[in-house]
């Protein structure tokens, strides 16, 4: 079992991450809901041992220790980290995860060393060698990326980061991701989602919820208070993180026009490059910071 015991998580401009208590049990699927893409992101990390927390421990087996947990957790699709490249076709993504599948996964008699071909064949996806990874359909990319997880032997935790950003209908993704499971018992999937649909069959939990797992049901999805109480918090972060007093908007506009007056204009809107703001740009800072 893999097990996020008050898990919390420290941004740039405070809390990130509320204390968070979670489940997964072997062989199942289990879905954690957070509302943004960066909450989405650090739990993903967190629960697959790539990143510690701030404050609590993730378990798996019962033992609270990185090194046991990484070697059997995969983090998978988590954007700008382990989301293949959009322009790599499936044959490259096949062989670039082989080519780094640690050396101990391919010794044993559970392992073995397979080549893209073959690993391609074994898992009906010929026909797709020569396609791009982001003109897949949402469950064939998922399915293909698990399935590259699961290929060593030693992980039995696959944390799958916002499959749900790839325009799939929710109902359809979490069907999908159960059957996934069901290949093999010792497979187990934590799909981190910006919310679920309300099914009784499926462990869910919520980002900030610390009273241990419970599982998502019609009446708690009805109810306004119990939907706004998981994400209050990360709303007063990002509004705390993004807010700009008057001053300083008017500062700003002030030395916008006076460039404009003094200085001619020399690029064309086609040179103009867009403006990152993106919520995983701040991440990866954090990241580095943390490292």
């Amino acid at each position: 079992m893999l097990e996020l015991h008050d898990v919390a998580f420290d941004g740039h401009h405070g809390r990130l991450v509320e204390p968070t208590s979670f489940s997964v049990p072997d062989g199942g699927l289990a879905v954690l809901q957070a509302p943004t893409a960066m909450m989405r992101t650090a739990l993903a990390l967190i629960a697959s041992g790539r990143m510690a927390p701030d404050a609590g421990e993730v378990r798996i087996d019962g033992v609270a220790e990185l090194r046991p947990l990484r070697l059997r957790t995969a983090l998978v699709d988590a954007p700008t980290i382990t989301a293949p490249e959009h322009h790599m076709t499936v044959k490259n993504v096949v062989s670039e995860f082989l080519a780094l599948r640690p050396l101990r996964s391919r010794v044993g008699k559970n392992a073995r060393r397979i080549g893209v071909r073959a690993w391609l064949a074994e898992h009906d996806a010929e026909d797709l060698a020569g396609a791009r990874i982001d003109t897949l359909e949402p469950l064939e990319r998922v399915g293909l990326l698990l399935e590259l997880a699961f290929s060593d032997p030693q992980v039995r935790f696959a944390v799958v980061d916002s499959p749900d950003r790839h325009e799939v209908d929710r109902d359809q993704l979490l069907d999908f991701l159960e059957d996934r499971c069901s290949v093999d018992h010792d497979r187990a999937v934590l799909a981190v989602l910006e919310e679920a649909p309300a099914r009784e069959d499926i462990p869910c939990g919520f980002a900030g919820h610390h009273e241990g797992p419970f599982v998502l049901s019609a009446e708690h999805a009805e109810d306004p208070e119990a939907e706004a109480a998981g994400v209050t918090d990360a709303a007063g972060e990002t509004a705390a993180a993004t807010q700009t007093t008057d001053d300083d908007v008017e500062a700003t506009a002030a030395e916008e026009i006076a460039r404009d007056d003094t200085t001619p204009d020399e690029t064309s809107p086609d040179d103009t490059e867009p403006d990152d703001t993106t919520p995983d740009t701040d991440l990866d800072d954090l990241l580095e910071d943390k490292r």
